[in-house]
């Protein structure tokens, strides 16, 4: 896990404002996302295109459940995969410790 806040991927987010980030899209009915969709995807996850569960990931923080742009945008990229682009976990575990060694973490 992390030891300390610096190495965090970037600037911790409340789920109480997730919904209002810029580059969150509008829902169908032109709608924001609901805060209880934040927190499901948190505890309950979603289907990917194969068929295993994948959670957004967070942590406490002060009490509240905080999310990264970062792991919201991961999240997004696997649930967006077909069948054929999954990369197998230790391929994300590999690709992860780069992205942390090329920003010195």
């Amino acid at each position: 896990m992390f030891s300390t806040a610096d190495e965090f991927p970037g600037k911790l987010i409340p789920f109480s404002q997730v919904p209002s980030l810029d580059w969150i899209p509008a829902r169908r009915n032109g709608t924001r996302l609901s805060i209880q969709t934040v927190y499901r995807w948190h505890f309950t996850g979603l289907k990917g295109a194969d068929s295993s569960n994948h959670k957004l990931q967070a942590v406490k923080a002060g009490g509240t459940l905080a999310t990264t742009e970062s792991w919201l945008r991961a999240f997004f990229v696997v649930l967006s995969r077909t069948p054929d682009q999954q990369i197998t976990t230790s391929d994300q575990h590999e690709r992860a410790e780069a992205r942390l060694e090329a920003v010195g973490l």
